[in-house]
């Protein structure tokens, strides 16, 4: 049978959380769905990553052919290209879904939405932070992303004409936000914290982090936010 949703969970090194952001597909209220784990680790480190397929038959493992890391991006589009879903959902390896995110979203795109999102919970090691999504206004993407990365859930032939830029790593969420941006389509906010997004900032607190990587950031988002406002308005 063809699933209702395709998950999207691209892998680097995030063995210690994968189990867990798994867990949380197979425990979802709403069991019609695939989920591809789009595995990006070096050849030969990827054996204990293709058991996961046993676990479950709706569970597809892709590693590297060439054993070569080809990066988030081209792993995303490579998701896109085998899915057979109806929707297409995305799930980080280090992160976790509430187990009625599915049942939350579908009724959505059922009803003729194209792309949905929602609230998320940042997991600190300490802590937990709940954390609202604003509402879409595309005239504010260049200053930000609008959605919860990991919340997204959109058609999939709306997604086969929106591919991820492979020639960008931090940010390619945003520039795949902003080229919605563009298109009339129907995009609803969903009012209700449906991922749990892990976070490592209060690790570093303690942490002094070189000046050159702050600046090379601050260089990367800038550059990125200009992308973004080209792709709306046109121009940067």
């Amino acid at each position: 049978m063809i699933p209702k949703i395709t998950v999207l969970l691209p892998h680097f090194h995030h063995r210690a959380y994968l189990a867990d952001a798994v867990q949380s597909i197979i425990d979802q209220t709403y069991q019609d769905w695939e989920l591809l784990i789009l595995d990006d680790e070096p050849a030969g480190s990827n054996i204990k990553i293709s058991r996961y397929a046993t676990l479950d038959p709706r569970i597809k493992v892709f590693t590297s052919a060439v054993g070569v890391r080809m990066k988030q991006a081209f792993r995303l589009n490579q998701g896109i290209r085998f899915a057979k879903g109806k929707y297409i959902a995305f799930q980080d390896a280090d992160d976790l879904s509430f187990p009625y995110r599915f049942a939350i979203s579908v009724p959505y795109l059922d009803d003729g939405y194209d792309l949905i999102y929602g609230d998320k919970v940042f997991l600190y090691p300490d802590k937990q932070v709940y954390w609202k999504s604003p509402d879409w206004d595309k005239t504010k993407l260049h200053l930000r992303p609008m959605g919860c990365w990991g919340s997204y859930m959109v058609r999939t032939d709306i997604a086969e004409e929106n591919w991820f830029d492979e020639n960008v790593g931090w940010g390619l969420d945003h520039l795949w936000e902003a080229r919605f941006a563009v298109r009339d389509i129907k995009v609803a906010r969903i009012p209700l914290p449906l991922y749990k997004q892990r976070t490592y900032s209060s690790m570093y607190r303690t942490c002094r982090i070189p000046v050159y990587r702050k600046i090379k950031r601050l260089k990367v988002k800038r550059e990125i936010n200009r992308k973004v406002k080209e792709i709306i308005y046109g121009h940067s």
